[in-house]
């Protein structure tokens, strides 16, 4: 008996032992397969780590930075030194505040396009009108950059070529080096599908762009330093102040130096998190914080906010230094002062000439979107669609490029047909209704308006109290009337009363929407001038 107890205890044991083994390496296994879970999470979020806002920054400014930094310096010429530059500051800060009101409306409707919200807005009878705005607006900025292209680079070879080439010869052939630029260098970049990915050739667009700055800075330093040169001879005395219709020839490079609503929307996407936009699922779910909210939008703003000051001390270094060395003789295109025998100048150019290519693609996002929603709506991105809808815009620039070569006529018709609707008075007349037609906000957002309603029902009920009061004391100073005099009396009273209630109404309506109400003013006020400007500078008037 003693033998099968110690035989059956020994058995027990082994069995205990064994089941710890088996649980031990069962625990052994969970923890190796929750550490290669947690490295197949780490790789999966460092491949889809979104890219910082920086990078952002550098896409929206190369939107921002084109062919009119080189123009710049001409406005303070137009309008003088101090004119010029509060011209520029205006425009730079009505330009962050439509890029405000945009980012206002994506927070308000969680709609992540700027097509998008206009339908959302406007209708489905006209949602067709924006994309085709935008079609004509970008289509125009990319023919402007192609044709500046077509501009510059058959000099520079031709200055660069040590006479080794004939003058028939191909690369000084326009419609050649342009076609040529188009195919190798703008087109592989056009197909790329998200924007954020040319955020390395936008900080090397940048870099160059910042390159002619500083050229044209330590060029004016030099002149204004050296003694044996008199400026004031050469160029003319600096005018601080200038009114005169060269105003109208500055106002439409002003307006526009800050234009980068149309790739606002591709830039922001998808800043929170990995995926999809969280606003993009308010519309089922109804459901965020207020914490989400307030850093969402404050990182949108600090993008927008950067991409403006970014551009800004460009505009100012380039404008101010060019200004100060050319003075009155100073041209549109900034670098045609400069000498062909100047070497770094050249440099300058082939520099500029650099970031407009890099800058072509990325204002391209915007122009194939707008294609497909113009023409295609119901198509998507996908396969042979995307190839199609990626090359007939490019074809179609190209072509217009090649057969008008004044830059001047596609920049003022773009500007004025187009430009001011889309980054002026489009953005202040989405917010406008937006903000008050609580139907078209997200549910968070319903109770913010249902608020300001309530404020101005209590003030018109405060005035009606008033409106009483003022009745009751003319009604008692009537008595001793005549009844038809009473009567004539009160009918006045009550005509005077509604027109007091309606003044009032559009008093209370302008303080609460009065940012929106002057984007727009502005916006009509400029694209008034600048068609004018086009239609007389086509005309043939001088102005």
């Amino acid at each position: 008996m003693k033998s099968t107890d110690s035989e059956i205890a020994s058995a027990s044991s082994r069995s205990s032992e064994e089941k710890d083994k088996k649980q031990g390496q069962e625990q052994s296994q969970e923890q190796e397969q929750s550490q290669e879970q947690e490295q197949q999470t780490e790789k999966s979020t460092h491949k889809n780590k979104l890219p910082p806002l920086s990078k952002r920054i550098f896409v929206l400014s190369n939107t921002i930075i084109g062919v009119g930094t080189i123009s710049i310096a001409f406005t303070l010429k137009s309008c003088g030194l101090i004119l010029g530059l509060i011209m520029l500051f205006v425009s730079a800060y009505l330009s962050y505040y439509s890029l405000s009101l945009l980012i206002r409306c994506k927070l308000m409707t969680g709609i992540g396009g700027y097509t998008e919200l206009a339908s959302h807005t406007l209708g489905k009878k006209f949602k067709w009108i924006v994309p085709f705005t935008l079609f004509i607006y970008t289509f125009g900025a990319i023919a402007g950059y192609f044709t500046f292209l077509g501009d510059s680079l058959p000099p520079l070879i031709h200055r660069w070529g040590d006479g080794s080439l004939s003058s028939h010869s191909v690369w000084f052939n326009r419609e050649f080096l342009i076609t040529l630029t188009v195919v190798l260098i703008i087109s592989p970049l056009a197909f790329v599908r998200q924007i954020t990915k040319l955020g390395f050739t936008s900080l090397i667009s940048l870099c160059a762009t910042i390159f002619v700055v500083v050229t044209v800075i330590i060029q004016s330093i030099s002149k204004m330093t050296d003694k044996n040169v008199d400026l004031v001879a050469e160029n003319g005395e600096v005018v601080y102040f200038q009114f005169s219709t060269e105003i109208l020839l500055a106002l439409p490079i002003t307006t526009f130096a800050f234009v980068c609503q149309v790739n606002l929307f591709s830039v922001i996407q998808n800043i929170m998190g990995k995926g999809e936009d969280k606003s993009q699922d308010l519309v089922t779910k109804r459901d965020i914080s207020d914490q989400y909210q307030k850093t969402k939008s404050r990182r949108m703003k600090i993008i927008a906010f950067g991409a403006i000051v970014t551009a800004s001390f460009i505009y100012i270094g380039i404008s101010i230094f060019g200004y100060l060395q050319f003075r009155g003789k100073t041209q549109g295109d900034l670098l045609k002062n400069y000498s062909s025998s100047n070497n770094i100048a050249d440099i300058a150019r082939i520099a500029m000439s650099l970031a407009i290519i890099l800058c072509s693609p990325v204002y391209f996002f915007a122009c194939r979107k707008a294609f497909r929603d113009t023409f295609f709506p119901k198509w998507e991105f996908v396969g042979k669609k995307f190839v199609f809808l990626t090359i007939v815009p490019l074809i179609i620039s190209l072509g217009v490029c090649l057969l008008v070569k004044n830059i001047v006529v596609i920049f003022d018709l773009t500007s004025a047909i187009a430009g001011n609707v889309v980054v002026f008075i489009l953005p202040g007349y989405f917010y406008l209704k937006i903000k008050n037609n609580p139907h078209l906000q997200l549910s968070t957002n319903i109770t913010e308006s249902s608020r300001d309603y309530e404020d101005i029902s209590e003030t018109d009920s405060k005035n009606d109290q008033k409106n009483d009061n003022l009745n009751s004391d003319s009604i008692k100073d009537l008595i001793t009337t005549s009844e038809e005099d009473e009567q004539s009396l009160l009918i006045q009273k009550t005509k005077s009363q509604k027109k007091l209630k309606k003044n009032q109404g559009k008093w209370v309506y302008f303080k609460k929407n009065w940012n929106s109400i002057l984007m727009i003013t502005f916006g009509t006020i400029s694209g008034i001038t600048c068609t004018t400007k086009s239609i007389l500078s086509i005309a043939g008037v001088d102005i």
